[in-house]
């Protein structure tokens, strides 16, 4: 080869590899560049996703906390709920059992009624027959109610002492007893009409009452709010009988008597008529029943001589007092 070819060929040789260090140097310094700059991506990316891995810690260690404490209040809350379910539970046996008490007394009560009904022959329907004084031709008639009693041996009915009618003078009293089976004619012992309280005797020497008859309850035993029983002949409907209870006792009346308001139901005709504690003893004798004339909305209650006041004035009236 000739050397100016030789030398043009070398050139060429320098120049192609010269090149080529460049060309590669270029590739290696833009891969390089490119090498970095996935690296910051792929750093800040990493940064990224701890930063996320640590709000989603953060997350799920507040979410576990909330959890927790609804765990804890749903535990309380049910606990809560199970003292209160308990509470209804014993209350409801408290209930239960209050109710059973009340059906109790209330079929004792009742028996207890039935009882002194079943008993009541001595209750007596009382009719009696007046004539006018100026004309003994004219006639009038009113109904009482009363108990045939045994005291100190004998027997008489305990009945109320309002006999007056004006121009009137009694002339028969008829006695109804045994539930309307047995009658007889009965007479006047005594009556107090302060009292309010009268003795009758039945007129045949030769009857004997064979039935049974009340006693009197303990005269210092009656207290507002006990039970009570009125039984007699309300507008002339005999052997009816009511319940109530003592709403207030009133001692040492202007009437000199102790007087019994109770709201056991009585009507013109109960007057005399037995008013009883449960036990089946006289507490009372029905006399009056006190209301509002003018105003007809008003309940009317129920007034009876008490025991104590019976009790007082029964030695007169067996001696033959009459005022």
């Amino acid at each position: 080869m000739k050397p100016r070819n030789a030398l043009i060929a070398g050139t060429l040789a320098v120049l192609v590899a010269t090149f080529c260090f460049v060309y590669v140097q270029k590739k290696i310094e833009n891969t390089r560049k490119d090498s970095e700059q996935a690296n910051v991506i792929l750093t800040e990316r990493v940064l990224e996703l701890e930063d996320a891995r640590v709000a989603t810690e953060k997350e799920k260690a507040e979410m576990n906390l909330q959890i927790g404490f609804l765990l804890y209040a749903l535990g309380e809350n049910v606990g809560h709920l199970t003292d209160q379910n308990t509470n209804l539970a014993d209350q409801n046996d408290d209930l239960r059992d209050e109710l059973n008490k009340l059906r109790e007394d209330f079929e004792s009560y009742k028996n207890c009624i039935v009882k002194i009904y079943g008993e009541a022959g001595y209750l007596t329907h009382l009719m009696v027959d007046y004539s006018n004084t100026k004309e003994p031709t004219k006639k009038a008639r009113s109904c009482l109610s009363g108990s045939i009693i045994r005291y100190e041996g004998n027997t008489y009915i305990l009945t109320a002492g309002h006999l007056d009618m004006a121009g009137y003078t009694v002339s028969k009293i008829t006695a109804t007893f045994n539930f309307g089976v047995s009658t007889q004619e009965a007479e006047i012992v005594g009556y107090d009409h302060s009292y309010d309280v009268m003795l009758l005797k039945f007129k045949d020497p030769n009857f004997k009452y064979e039935g049974y008859t009340p006693g009197f309850a303990d005269k210092d035993s009656l207290k507002v709010g006990h039970r009570v029983v009125a039984m007699g002949s309300p507008l002339c409907k005999p052997f009816v009988l009511s319940v109530g209870c003592i709403g207030k006792i009133y001692r040492d009346s202007p009437a000199t008597r102790d007087l019994l308001m109770h709201n056991a139901l009585i009507n013109p005709g109960n007057s005399g008529g037995p008013l009883l504690n449960e036990d089946g003893q006289i507490v009372g004798i029905n006399t009056m029943v006190t209301g509002d004339p003018v105003n007809n909305f008003v309940s009317a209650m129920g007034i009876a001589v008490s025991v104590r006041s019976i009790l007082e004035v029964m030695p007169e009236l067996i001696r033959g007092q009459k005022n």
